[in-house]
């Protein structure tokens, strides 16, 4: 893979899912950049060790409204 390669970005890489993607990405030469909530964690400072770039910041769920609707009687 390319040097200048941009990095890809994984939201939970401190996880189980997110660290075994994050860590095949760097095995394949892919530089990564992680969304951590807390970079002073030892999960994320493990993957800055690794040469993980780390951005904090949070992602959001927003759950889609439901209508009321009345319950016929």
């Amino acid at each position: 893979m390319p040097q200048d390669t941009a990095p890809v970005l994984v939201t939970g890489a401190t996880s189980k899912q997110g660290g075994a993607t994050t860590r095949a990405l760097l095995a394949a030469g892919v530089p990564v950049r992680a969304l951590v909530r807390d970079v002073a964690t030892d999960r994320a400072r493990a993957l800055e060790a690794l040469g993980v770039e780390l951005v904090t910041g949070r992602t959001m769920v927003l759950a889609m409204p439901r209508r009321r609707t009345r319950s016929s009687t």
